[in-house]
């Protein structure tokens, strides 16, 4: 192979590359061109990528916005804008061009072919020292613009570790093993590495179906077809046979299939509407499940035995209070690790296989996307935030902290228990506000090319407070609904934010904040933008809740040891509400606090002052929106969401049960309610899109790569 064909291989592979001395990352759609970073709208670096699949060659207009725009109804300038938007952050000129070239009445061409990135550590440093510098350098010119005038913000924390890869990042090999129009997600490999089963749907929206394709290969089985949705494929240990899960209109059934042909066969049920994976023993006589087996309904670890059909309780120190989910088998068959925590954050715990007691291996506070065992059954590698950003991380058996390996996520991973290759799924979509009135009209806010969420009303309506990445990191900022103008309010770093809500006094602004293994409570104030930490240093705050009397919140807080329902003043006050669990507070004014559990589904309330005992007041809340609630006015606000039917906002009434209908829109559209205003006529939610869902792999990856560093930035 020439050199030539072996860069752009590299380029096919990697989406990193180097054009005209300009370092390319489509992976986060930056460009490196003088030591200066400049982002990308993700538009402009499909565009790109596009373009550099295909050196030296025309490329049409109407192939580009085939392809790049092909779910929507494009009009010619959004490409132009898109090849602007390329040149400005090339450096190149579009009269006298030097990398893209417009080819009057057919397209565009990119002119050189790209070379393949590589750094050393030095590089890698070098580049990190460059982000820092810039992010300083906006840091101290930042001014704060409301109307009562401009004021310097404070930083609450030092910047956190930089993840520096000096053996260099594992998944930059990755390439495509699926990359058809719908969704190809939750896969899983072989044993011996040479096949991948996962789930595949023909659009958004439809239910799945479980395939199995060759690594290497362009032809996919479907191994099922049926007007039910399949989840969780796992491969038998001889690799001729694939358990799922499938999900009927009356339950969920265990499924096995053979792969080289013949009759599927249900082996067993598990429990419907509520969260569990499969994952084959080695030994290939139990598939390893979850199952609610209490009157406290937590999800703990069973183990279904195939010969018989039988379901044996894993004799564990499982948790009352926590659901344990997702176990998976080490190769060798002795140990055990699952998700303990379903929502909204996990940490891993390892137990014996055959049970016992275990103990945690993480304590990160932090949301696990995807995680399986590697290097035999020693490490295990897992995708989780820290200090803000989702990133693939490695922990050992022997209580070792966890350590870096890519600064990528890895969700839904999978590794092949005899040879080093993985695969995961490759995960990109991004988020818009959107207010809408009760007819259904709607309108997208404070628009940018990032990604905008979690947004609700002030006090009169007139602002709205929001999380937004536009910046580059998560920031809290303030829309001016007249205006359409929006103001970052908070400069934090190395967080997640999540959850802005304004105090009765319309001035100050709780919000939650993840990262570098806290789980914290904030207030900022949007006049002089100063930051507060309410919570202290050794406490984890899942979701608060400012309180109507304006000098409190509500917190499920692990103060206590578990998690429970309190009252923190602003002044520093604890009071404990509940006893038995409490999850998500909310203070809707009428002198109670409405919350939910983790591991029961239902509403609870208790009297604010805690003089009094809780009430489960409705069962009309389940998982899937076990967050995503609101009290109005002595009615409970909640979406409704089934398979084929529209999406609704309901009301329903505590006290009657009477259900009202307040919005309706199309089951297909991706909807997250977070706000209703005091008439109930006007409504916020977020919308992702922008959707990609496949599935890469990995081959001969390196299983530790530990000239993996941790340096503290400057």
């Amino acid at each position: 192979m020439t050199a030539k064909l072996h860069s752009i291989e590299n380029v096919r592979r990697l989406d990193q590359f180097v054009l005209k001395g300009c370092e390319v990352d489509l992976t986060v759609n930056s460009i490196r061109r003088d030591r200066e970073e400049i982002r990308l709208t993700p538009k402009a670096g499909h565009v790109l990528g596009y373009l550099a699949r295909r050196p030296e060659q025309a490329v049409t207009r109407d192939e580009l916005l085939e392809s790049v725009w092909k779910d929507a109804y494009p009009t010619d300038d959004v490409l132009s804008h898109a090849i602007t938007e390329l040149r400005r952050a090339l450096g190149d000129q579009p009269r006298n061009s030097a990398i893209i070239e417009t080819i009057p009445k057919v397209g565009y061409r990119l002119l050189i072919a790209p070379e393949p990135l590589v750094r050393t550590q030095a590089d890698a440093a070098q580049v990190e020292t460059g982000r820092r510098r810039s992010f300083l350098s906006v840091a101290a010119t930042f001014v704060l613009g409301i109307a009562l005038g401009a004021v310097a913000m404070f930083y609450i924390r030092s910047e956190p570790p930089a993840v520096v890869l000096a053996a260099g990042d594992p998944l930059l090999g990755a390439f495509p093993v699926t990359a058809d129009p719908g969704p190809e997600g939750m896969p899983a490999i072989s044993s011996d590495g040479t096949r991948v089963a996962y789930l595949a749907a023909e659009n958004w929206g439809d239910p799945f179906d479980v395939y199995v394709k060759p690594l290497t290969g362009d032809v996919a089985i479907q191994l099922t077809a049926t007007a039910d949705s399949e989840f969780s494929p796992t491969w038998s240990p001889d690799s001729e046979r694939v358990a799922f899960l499938r999900f009927t209109g009356s339950g969920c059934q265990v499924v096995i299939a053979p792969v080289s042909g013949g009759l599927e066969r249900v082996v067993g049920s598990c429990p419907h509407e509520a969260i569990t994976y499969l994952d084959w023993s080695p030994d290939g006589r139990y598939l390893a499940m979850v199952d609610i087996l209490d009157e406290q309904e937590t999800l703990r670890v069973v183990r279904l035995e195939l010969a018989t059909g039988e379901v044996h309780p894993l004799e564990y120190d499982f948790s009352p209070t926590e659901h344990d989910v997702q176990p998976k088998y080490s190769p060798d068959g002795r140990w055990m690790v699952f998700r303990r925590g379903a929502n909204p954050r996990s940490e891993l715990h390892l137990i014996p296989a055959e049970g016992g007691i275990g103990r945690p291996l993480t304590a990160m506070g932090s949301r696990i996307y995807g995680f399986d065992w590697v290097a035999g059954a020693r490490q295990i590698w897992f995708c989780a935030e820290m200090d803000g950003q989702p990133a693939l991380w490695q922990v050992g058996l022997e209580g070792t902290p966890p350590t870096p390996v890519s600064d990528r996520c890895t969700i839904g991973l999978s590794a092949a228990s005899a040879s080093n290759t993985l695969v995961f799924e490759d995960i990109s979509s991004e988020d818009d506000v959107m207010l809408l009135g009760n007819d259904g009209a709607e309108a997208s806010v404070f628009v940018s090319t990032r990604s905008e969420r979690d947004a609700s009303f002030s006090p009169e309506g007139e602002q709205i407070i929001f999380v937004s990445d536009r910046s580059g990191e998560d920031q809290v900022w303030l829309g001016e609904l007249a205006t359409g103008q929006a103001f970052q309010l908070t400069r934090l770093t190395g967080m997640s934010l999540s959850t802005p809500r304004f105090f009765a006094d319309g001035e100050r602004i709780m919000f939650l904040g993840r990262g570098g293994g806290q789980e914290a409570l904030f207030v900022v104030n949007s006049r002089s933008g100063v930051v507060e930490q309410l919570s202290e240093p050794d406490e984890r705050i899942r979701s608060a809740y400012p309180a109507s009397d304006g000098a409190s919140v509500f917190v499920a807080s692990n103060r206590g040891g578990d998690w429970q329902i309190w009252k923190r003043g602003l002044d520093g006050d604890y009071q404990q509400l509940t006893s038995d669990g409490g999850h998500r507070p909310f203070d809707s004014g009428d002198g109670f606090v409405y919350y939910t559990k983790v591991n029961v589904y239902g509403l609870w309330r208790i009297p604010v002052d805690g003089e009094g005992s809780e009430e489960l007041i409705s069962n009309a809340i389940s998982y899937a929106f076990h967050e995503r609630w609101m009290i109005k006015d002595g009615r409970l606000i909640i979406p409704q969401y089934s398979e084929h039917k529209p999406w609704r906002l309901m009301a329903v009434d505590l006290a009657s049960e009477e259900e009202t209908v307040l919005l309706t829109l199309p089951s297909e559209r991706e909807l997250m309610l977070t706000d209703v205003n005091d008439a109930m006529d006007q409504f916020l939610l977020f919308e992702t899109r922008d959707r990609r869902r496949d599935v890469l792999a990995v081959r001969d990856f390196s299983h530790n790569p530990s000239g993996v560093d941790v340096q503290q930035r400057l």
